[in-house]
C-alpha cells in the first residue's frame, strides 16, 4: 500500500496525486509489466493506493539494504539477467505504446516478485501522456521544473537533454518532443540494466566505471556517461574490462555490454526492440563509433 500526504498540496497538486492511482491503472491492464493498481480511497489528509504485492523487493541496491538478485558479474545467472531485462523492455515498450511516459525509470522503481522471476515498473507520480507533453512544448516554465526535465529524480537527467560540457546547460523546453521523453526514458532503462547486472546501485556502478568518486553534485552522473558516449567503442569496452578485473568479476559479454549501453546513450529505445531476438539481434559497434547505422532509429 502507498500512502500519500493531502495536507497543504494545492489543487494541482492533488490533481497529480490522484492522477498517478488512474495512470498506473489504466497501465497495468494494458502491460502485464507494470505493477497492478487495485484500488484507492482518500481522507481529508491522505490518499491510500492499494497496489499489486511484488514481494521481492527492488530490484538492485539503490536503496535496498543489499541487491535482492545475484550480481551476474559475480555469481549469477546471465539467463536470469536475460530473462528480468526483456520483461523491462517490453514493459516500458507497452507504456510506450499506450501513450505514457514514465519519466522515472530508475532501479527503485523496477519491483520483483517474491520468486525473483518476475519484474515489474511501479511508481507513475511524474508519468504523462503526449498530449500532456504536447502541451508543454509551448510552457513558459523553466527548464529546470521538475515537470519539463528529462527525469524527476535530478541525479538520472539524461545526457542528450543537455548542452555540450563543461557547462552541460539544459536544453529548451521546446525540444521535449514526446520521441525525445520516450528516449530520456529509455536512458532510465539503461541505468537500471547497468545496476541490474552488476547489483550494486547506479551511482556505485558508474563509479566503479570511470575508477573514482563521483562528484558530489547531481550532475556528476550524467556527465560522466556523456563522457563515455564520447569515447570509441573500444575505450568503453576497456572501462568495463578494467572495472571486472578490479572486482574480480566474470567479464561481461560483449553482447550485453552493447545491449545496455544501447539504451543508456539513447541509441535505441525499447519501441525499436525485438524481442524475440534480445539482446544479440542489435546493431555492431565494431566499426568504431556509437553512431547507429541509418534506419536503425527510424521514426
Amino acid at each position: 500500500m502507498k500512502v500519500l500526504p493531502l495536507v497543504g498540496l494545492t489543487a494541482s497538486q492533488l490533481a497529480k496525486v490522484q492522477g498517478e492511482f488512474n495512470i498506473q491503472r489504466t497501465l497495468s491492464a494494458a502491460c502485464p509489466g507494470v505493477v497492478l493498481a487495485v484500488e484507492a480511497w482518500r481522507t481529508s489528509k491522505e490518499m491510500f493506493m492499494v497496489m499489486e504485492k511484488m514481494g521481492g523487493g527492488e530490484l538492485a541496491g539503490d536503496s535496498s539494504a543489499k541487491p535482492p538478485v545475484p550480481p551476474v558479474s559475480a555469481a549469477g545467472d546471465v539467463n536470469q539477467f536475460l530473462k528480468l531485462a526483456k520483461q523491462m523492455v517490453a514493459a516500458l515498450k507497452c507504456v510506450h505504446a499506450q501513450g505514457y511516459v514514465h519519466r522515472d525509470v530508475k532501479t527503485q522503481n523496477w519491483l520483483l516478485s517474491t520468486d525473483h522471476q518476475t519484474v515489474k515498473l511501479a511508481d507513475f507520480g511524474e508519468s504523462f501522456d503526449s498530449a500532456h507533453a504536447a502541451s508543454l512544448l509551448t510552457s513558459t516554465l523553466k527548464p529546470w521544473d521538475q515537470e519539463v526535465t528529462s527525469h524527476a529524480t535530478s541525479e538520472y537527467r539524461a545526457p542528450s537533454a543537455h548542452g555540450p560540457a563543461p557547462a552541460y546547460t539544459e536544453l529548451p523546453v521546446s525540444t521535449f518532443t514526446f520521441a525525445r521523453r520516450k528516449e530520456f526514458d529509455s536512458y532510465g532503462l539503461g541505468l537500471s540494466l547497468l545496476s541490474f547486472y552488476y547489483g550494486d546501485s547506479t551511482l556505485g556502478v558508474v563509479a566503479g566505471l570511470k575508477g573514482s568518486a563521483l562528484g558530489g553534485y547531481g550532475s556528476a552522473l550524467m556527465e560522466e556517461v556523456a563522457l563515455w558516449k564520447s569515447e570509441a567503442p573500444a575505450a568503453v569496452a576497456a572501462r568495463f574490462a578494467a572495472y571486472d578485473t578490479a572486482k574480480q568479476f566474470k567479464p561481461m559479454p560483449p553482447g550485453i555490454r552493447t545491449f545496455i549501453l544501447e539504451y543508456l546513450f539513447e541509441i535505441r529505445t525499447p519501441e525499436h526492440t525485438d524481442l524475440a531476438r534480445m539482446p544479440f539481434g542489435h546493431w555492431s559497434v565494431s566499426r568504431g563509433s556509437w553512431v547507429p547505422p541509418a534506419g536503425v532509429l527510424a521514426q
